[in-house]
């Protein structure tokens, strides 16, 4: 897996944008990149995505109840460079919440990232009963900063979203369904390199950061 993750690593500058060093992400146990097209305004753009290797062996897999990993994703496409977060979830048997919002506490400050299911994310995680992706913002550039700089606490996060049809079906609750988990240090780990090698490849850069934030 490793070596076929470098191979495509190797030419993977060719899709990205050309303020974008997609080399940082290159050749590195645990990173895997591949190329990919998305419709942007009704045209097949191609680009790179990246991400840990262990968030497809990770996600397939089937996890204790109750537990929640997070991911970080990488795209450069045509039209900006991106990050993201990738909640994968596994609520109790049988349910599918859908979740809206996540919270991470660090350092006595509480960061709310707004969250929305991604199709690419199912298709992925096809094990996690729920995935939701929250997208880069400057409200989540703060937390990964106070992240890196509480990396070894531990920090505790949750969850928000509605009951699916199913649940609001069987028990007439229509209240808000959170699940609590605490960021692994692997999981805190991976987001940190994540965020380093995106600030090196050039993602942090003002004029992109605008460009994703649709500040311009």
């Amino acid at each position: 897996m490793l070596a076929a993750a470098i191979a495509a690593a190797a030419s993977v500058p060719a899709w990205a944008t050309e303020s974008f060093d997609l080399s940082v992400f290159q050749g590195i146990e645990g990173i895997t990149a591949e190329q990919q097209s998305v419709k942007v305004d009704d045209t097949m753009v191609s680009g790179a995505i990246v991400w840990p290797t262990s968030y497809l062996q990770t996600a397939n897999d089937e996890q204790p109840v109750g537990t929640v990993r997070v991911y970080p994703m990488v795209e450069s496409l045509q039209d900006g460079d991106y990050m993201a977060f990738i909640f994968c979830c596994y609520p109790e048997e049988g349910t599918s919440p859908l979740f809206y919002e996540a919270e991470l506490d660090i350092a006595g400050v509480t960061h709310t990232l707004e969250t929305a299911p991604s199709m690419m994310d199912l298709a992925l995680s096809e094990g996690a009963r729920s995935s939701v992706t929250s997208p880069l913002t400057r409200d989540s550039l703060t937390m990964l900063q106070s992240l890196a700089e509480h990396r070894d606490e531990e920090i505790h996060g949750r969850l928000r979203g509605m009951p699916d049809i199913r649940q609001m079906y069987t028990t007439g609750s229509k209240e808000d369904v959170v699940m609590e988990f605490v960021l692994t240090q692997e999981d805190k780990d991976t987001l940190i390199d994540f965020y380093n090698r995106f600030g090196m490849a050039g993602g942090l850069r003002e004029d992109n950061l605008r460009a994703i934030f649709g500040e311009e």
